[in-house]
């Protein structure tokens, strides 16, 4: 009975009553099991429900929107057995949200889909695209699909209406992966969501206009065929550069610097083609990393302060934190300096704790515990604190300055 109701329901309104996709239908009940028949019903009908406050009382404030941007300020002046009067004090129309945030949710395990939504339209979230991604356990295939999908609309429409907004979030029936990527591709800007990405989403720009799109994986994460498939509509792209130029595999172990390209990812400035920045319409991100067969990125230093020796490359951050994680350190910054054989050639500068004592030899040693010898530095300096720039960071450039002028008081330790 429950699912063959909803079907006469849904035939007598779409077939009768003139109902079309999207109207939105007003109804009025008390918890009851014709209320869930009904809501079922319109669902069916791809209508949407608006249920009307049963609790309303004469003199109470109430707002009422057709969920596409009119919005009406009134007072219930009567509440009826079957009827709520309201008297309209203002009436507003509400512009479209811009730039609209469109979210593309693979389809969760269980009732998770139903609390994302929710969430999603409290936040201001402008369309969200049910996405049947390849790792996705969840498949909405015929009637559980059709549920699944009016559970996704009435839960948008009970978060609408909770957080008092104009504008109804349009969720879409089940799209595929081609299709996220149709919509990534048209999109302003196309986001990928992934726990392990390099890029951080507070750290982007977004466009004032159009459509700012997120892509949310599903458990198992988003696999390589669907990365490939939003890379080519528009996602950015990354690639990995040795010191030479030379574009290096994407195996989890070449370090080179991170460069980015993408349909929002400036190719170059204005009169300004300085190869410092751009490389053949890739930006020169300045991050220096690993870049492994699924996309992920690894960062591990900054190129500017990469210590390249003999052609390979040593990250000054990764000797600083295992300096510092010796008892004795209290700091450690590692710089560049240069070497007649080798071109460059690491420079430690260490801040030991109050009352700790610790030779170069010491410290060498703990560190041919953890890297390779060739990393290894010969040159130490103990110093009584790091220069630091006005946020707090090694300022680098000026330690490399101290020791050209023969400031730090150096010794070897081989």
């Amino acid at each position: 009975m429950i699912d063959n109701t909803p079907r006469r329901e849904a035939g007598h309104h779409d077939g009768g009553g003139g109902l079309e996709p999207g109207d939105r239908v007003a109804f009025l009940s008390t918890n009851c099991l014709e209320y869930f028949e009904i809501e079922l019903g319109i669902s069916r009908a791809r209508g949407i429900m608006v249920p009307l406050n049963w609790r309303l009382r004469a003199g109470e404030r109430a707002d009422v929107s057709d969920g596409a941007g009119t919005l009406a300020e009134g007072v219930v002046t009567a509440v009826g057995k079957d009827s709520v009067t309201i008297e309209i004090r203002v009436t507003r129309a509400v512009p479209p949200p811009q730039p609209r945030l469109v979210v593309a949710q693979a389809l969760p395990k269980g009732d998770r889909g139903e609390l994302a939504v929710e969430l999603m339209t409290e936040v201001g979230v402008d369309a969200v695209l049910p996405w049947s991604a390849e790792r996705s356990v969840t498949r909405w295939q015929g009637d559980r699909g059709e549920r699944a999908l009016g559970k996704w609309r009435a839960t948008a429409r009970e978060a609408a209406k909770q957080s008092r907004r104009a504008w109804l979030p349009d969720i879409a029936g089940p799209a595929s992966t081609a299709a996220v990527a149709k919509r990534a591709s048209a999109a302003a800007c196309a986001i990928v969501l992934e726990a392990d990405a390099a890029l951080k989403l507070h750290g982007l720009t977004l466009p004032a206009e159009g459509d700012v799109m997120l892509i949310v994986g599903p458990e198992g994460g988003i696999s390589p065929a669907e990365r490939a498939a939003l890379r080519e509509a528009g996602a950015i792209e990354a690639r990995l550069v040795g010191p030479d130029g030379t574009v290096l595999p994407h195996d989890g172990e070449a370090v080179g610097e991170i460069e980015a390209r993408g349909p929002w990812v400036t190719g170059s400035y204005y009169k300004d083609d300085d190869p410092a920045k751009f490389h053949d319409g890739w930006l020169r991100t300045g991050d220096v990393g690993t870049i492994d067969r699924l996309g992920f990125i690894t960062l591990t230093d900054r190129a500017k302060d990469v210590i390249k020796s003999g052609g390979e490359w040593i990250s000054s951050m990764e000797l600083e934190n295992l300096l510092m994680a010796h008892p004795a350190v209290a700091e450690a910054a590692v710089i560049g300096v240069p070497d007649d054989k080798w071109g460059e050639r690491p420079l430690a500068t260490v801040v030991l704790k109050e009352g700790a004592s610790v030779t170069a030899a010491d410290l060498r040693e703990f560190l041919g515990e953890q890297v390779p010898r060739w990393q290894l530095p010969e040159r130490w300096s103990f110093i009584a604190e790091v220069p630091k720039t006005s946020v707090g960071k090694f300022a680098k450039t000026r330690m490399r300055d101290a020791y050209a002028r023969g400031d730090y008081e150096v010794v070897e330790a081989r």
